[in-house]
């Protein structure tokens, strides 16, 4: 029933803003999505993907983002790895990622003039991310939120810096 319901969502190509949340832990809910129908998005939301569907959710990305407006995906708890496709992001205004792991080198695949809004919970190496972005030209973001990983911090005075490297930053 799961894969007919997303195969007639599936159908609607022109389907711009795509929203899941979904339980990992839940028993039968191990199935693998296909999201190949979905070539227009503006933007994508998953909350709690299982992991038999990080594939999928990495091509739809892909499939996606030249034009993708909006990125938000959380996992529970448990940090992903090489979720976000290499690619670039030339729209994306909105990046909202949660327990996935950054690089520096990830940042390169964002475009820091046109994001205005980040939203970073518990993802590892999230301030060489952010130094990464604001390497080129300052960020001019209107909205930051960081909830460090377990484990990890940042000198004070570094983000302090950082944040002071931000143009327009509101809250």
């Amino acid at each position: 029933m799961r894969n007919e319901i997303l195969d007639l969502v599936g159908r609607a190509s022109q389907l711009q803003h795509l929203a899941l949340t979904t339980d990992p832990n839940c028993i039968g809910i191990g199935f693998e999505v296909d999201l190949s129908s979905f070539v227009n998005l503006k933007r994508l939301c998953w909350r709690s993907p299982h992991f038999k569907n990080v594939k999928a959710l990495s091509n739809v990305i892909l499939a996606n983002a030249e034009h993708l407006e909006m990125l938000e995906l959380s996992f529970n708890d448990k940090i992903q790895d090489e979720v976000l496709p290499d690619c670039s992001f030339p729209a994306l205004r909105e990046l909202s990622l949660a327990s996935v792991s950054l690089t520096a080198h990830m940042a390169r695949t964002f475009c820091p003039q046109t994001l205005q809004s980040i939203t970073l919970r518990e993802c590892p190496s999230w301030h060489d991310f952010l130094c990464g972005l604001t390497q080129e030209s300052p960020l001019q973001l209107k909205t930051l939120e960081i909830q460090e990983y377990f484990g990890t911090s940042a000198e004070p005075g570094d983000i302090v810096d950082l944040i002071r490297s931000f143009g327009g930053l509101e809250s």
